[in-house]
């Protein structure tokens, strides 16, 4: 994958990630915004359909090798990091990150991904004068 380059998993990969539940993934970060450099790493953001597979009492562990197994055949051969973020467990920045300038190179049903995607938007436009507040005092305290 060059920047740029569109990632297109094949129908196995679909069947994969149909049964083990996830709604979407995204590429985001320096690969999705044509940015990338030799030390970039590759991120991608898993949305699972139940919110329960990746609570803070599920163990994730088989899940994410898995994950890792289906997208990192994807990754430039030269990359030394991938890193797969679940978006359920995420805070609402990354989240509000990656439905603006991720790519979904994989959704299961559409308008779901976008009914998470506008809330995500929405609690984050409404949270967004509390984080500043907080970015705030934590820089004056410094």
């Amino acid at each position: 994958m060059r920047q740029g380059k569109k990632i297109e998993l094949t129908q196995e990969e679909h069947t994969k990630l149909f049964k083990r539940g996830v709604e979407a993934v995204y590429l985001f970060g320096s690969y999705a915004e044509g940015r990338a450099h030799p030390l970039s790493d590759v991120d991608f953001a898993v949305l699972m359909e139940d919110s329960r597979a990746v609570s803070p009492k599920a163990s994730t562990l088989d899940l994410y090798q898995e994950l890792f197994d289906i997208l990192a055949p994807h990754a430039p051969r030269d990359v030394k990091d991938i890193d797969i973020v679940f978006l359920q467990r995420a805070p609402l920045e990354l989240q509000c990150n990656v439905v603006r300038l991720g790519k979904v190179i994989f959704e299961k049903d559409p308008q779901r991904r976008l009914d998470f995607e506008t809330r995500v938007v929405l609690l984050y436009a409404d949270f967004k004068p509390l984080l500043t507040l907080f970015d705030h005092a934590i820089l004056e305290r410094i």
